[in-house]
């Protein structure tokens, strides 16, 4: 037990988290690229969302 004590100690000195110290397991393929497409797909809505808010501001704003 004395091998995990050091260990953690040596990871709390240097200023990592115990949850990081440790290895993780990669995403599997269809999850990364579902990933990329909400975000991909967030981003367009959001520019969608914002010029369509914009061209009515300017179209209000040119009827006056």
């Amino acid at each position: 037990m004395a091998g995990v004590e050091s260990q953690m100690s040596t990871v709390a000195d240097a200023g990592v988290a115990p949850a990081d110290a440790r290895g993780h397991a990669r995403w599997a393929r269809w999850k990364v690229i579902l990933a990329y497409a909400v975000m991909a797909g967030l981003a367009a809505w959001s520019v969608w969302m914002i010029d369509a808010h914009v061209l009515r501001v300017a179209a209000e704003m040119g009827a006056k």
